[in-house]
């Protein structure tokens, strides 16, 4: 558990909780330092982000981070070529692939209604709402890691 992995590294409690419903979620009174999310937010839909997002930036001190690591939608039929070539090539490299679909049609239709990811600009668009600052640490096929600091 993340409890356990991050024990050495200082103070660290993990919480569970509904982030359909973040402000129902029980924490201590504090100003929060940290906060991750992991593969989470693509089940909520664009206002449960907003909402988690806003609430992060009630919770968090000034300069707090917050680090999601999650799936990102892609947005551009044009490119998709270009993004199935490189599934394909994290398919022939690491042997798991990101997606299947062959055309961008079938992505959307193959993510279904509980599967939601944003795009990297609406993301970048609620963290600098809510008053943060936000950078895309990481990009790896279409699964990113966002760091925010809020400001």
């Amino acid at each position: 558990s993340a409890d356990t992995n991050l024990q050495p590294y200082g103070r660290f409690k993990g919480v569970l909780g509904d982030l359909r419903k973040p402000t129902d979620i029980s924490l201590p009174q504090a100003q929060y330092s940290l906060a991750c999310s992991c593969l989470t937010f693509h089940d909520l839909n664009d206002a449960q982000k907003r909402d988690v997002i806003q609430w992060l930036a009630s919770t968090l001190a000034p300069g707090g981070r917050f680090f999601l690591y999650d799936r990102v939608r892609l947005t551009a039929p044009a490119l998709f070529p270009a993004q199935s070539a490189l599934w394909n090539r994290i398919q022939r490299t690491y042997g798991r692939g990101m997606r299947t679909a062959v055309s961008f049609d079938e992505y959307n239709e193959d993510l279904g209604h509980d599967n939601a990811p944003a795009p990297l600009e609406s993301y970048f668009e609620w963290f600098r709402d809510a008053g943060f600052e936000v950078a895309c640490l990481h990009l790896h096929g279409n699964v990113a890691l966002l760091g925010a600091a809020r400001v």
